[in-house]
């Protein structure tokens, strides 16, 4: 279960009175839980209803269609006869609207309006784009791919009736292949919760990292080197998520996974926290607002991170976070930074309070939940 997708925006319907089915694949006859790991014990029907969310099944087929033969059946405006589960299931539904979450079940609700059409039933199509489509700096795709996916992207965009995506930079990047399509940006940001303005002390500062950790995003190598470079002054580091059986060491402790909603007790306790992530070859990246920078900014952390354009924007435009102006900032930079900020511990209080006052004036999902709402009326209107 994706967390945006349930605990968010199904919830958020759900809570303002609509009736949402998710129809979710399952590998080997069990589903996933946000961590990744299979859940063997629980949610075994095919169907079932779980916090109000009604769940549709099915098993999933890692077979995918060509690009070129997608592209021929959006431009054409047939349905492809070459039917899938998914398309099954969504068409026994005979929803009002259908909100896809990836490319290919966005291509799957085109189809399934299509067929819908044919029996006289009118639906809408939501795209909710969670990064940026169309990436340039993506080594791994080839030249024809791109020009192929720009096509496709473009056909997409023109078929459905709203696209969501995460932030402005990416919204203006799909505004930008296809001019007339409505866009809402929906921040991946959590529900407020209870909070209270720590006091300035004395304590050792608390470093903290929410999320998986690799060389694209939250290096390992770089974050102790962090912790060796601030050993005199005792920085304390915690890690929430990261790599699974982590040893915790002197002034360095690891959380594995946590439920969603532990997320903000658990970082209670942290001061500051931690982006690094690799931009050169991805500009998904550079153009990303990311779900820890919002659980930061909930909590009243202010966050340090490398030179991303959209959180660099966003970060000096709020006064709520510090940046470090290299793209690849290094850990001696981030030790120097952390040293300063640990001197200066009124203004870690007010850039920390700074974030948390956006949060609760514009950025929080109690604000997203309204969006998101008011778009699923206008277009049932």
């Amino acid at each position: 279960m994706d967390a945006r997708i349930f605990y968010k925006e199904a919830k958020s319907l759900v809570r303002n009175g609509f009736c949402v089915t998710l129809i979710v694949p399952r590998k080997q006859g069990y589903l996933f839980e946000p961590s990744g790991n299979l859940l063997e014990d629980t949610f075994l029907e095919s169907t079932f209803q779980y916090e109000g969310v009604r769940f549709v099944t099915y098993e999933q087929k890692l077979s995918s269609k060509p690009i070129a033969h997608q592209l021929h059946y959006l431009q054409t405006g047939q349905v492809d006869p070459f039917p899938s589960k998914l398309r099954e299931l969504g068409v026994r539904e005979c929803a009002d609207i259908y909100h896809a979450h990836e490319q290919s079940s966005c291509y799957e609700a085109i189809m399934i309006k299509r067929q819908l059409k044919d029996k006289e039933k009118h639906c809408r199509i939501i795209y909710d784009s969670h990064e940026l489509d169309l990436d340039p700096r993506d080594r791994s795709i080839s030249r024809l791919r791109q020009q192929q996916l720009k096509l496709f992207l473009r056909e997409m965009y023109q078929t459905v009736d709203a696209v969501i995506t995460v932030s402005p930079k990416i919204e203006s990047e799909i505004q930008r292949l296809c001019s007339n399509v409505r866009t809402l940006v929906l921040y991946n940001a959590p529900l407020l919760s209870t909070w209270q303005e720590r006091e300035t002390t004395d304590a050792p500062l608390v470093l903290g990292y929410v999320g998986a950790m690799h060389h694209e995003k939250g290096s390992m190598d770089k974050l102790y080197e962090i912790h060796r470079l601030t050993s005199k002054w005792n920085l304390h580091i915690k890690v929430i998520g990261g790599p699974p059986d982590q040893t915790d060491s002197e002034r360095m402790s690891w959380s594995g996974w946590v439920p969603f909603e532990e997320l903000p007790s658990m970082l209670d306790t942290v001061d500051v926290g931690w982006i690094d992530v690799d931009v050169h070859n991805s500009l998904n990246r550079e153009y990303s607002l990311p779900n820890k920078l919002f659980s930061y900014l909930e909590r009243g952390i202010p966050p340090i991170v490398n030179q991303c354009v959209q959180m660099e924007q966003f970060l000096k435009v709020h006064e709520c976070g510090f940046v470090i102006n290299e793209k690849e900032a290094s850990a001696a930079e981030y030790a120097a930074l952390l040293q300063k900020l640990n001197e200066d511990r009124s203004t870690l209080q007010r850039v920390g309070g700074n974030g948390r006052r956006i949060m609760e004036e514009q950025y929080s999902w109690n604000h997203m939940e309204r969006y998101l709402v008011s778009l699923y009326h206008s277009l049932l209107a």
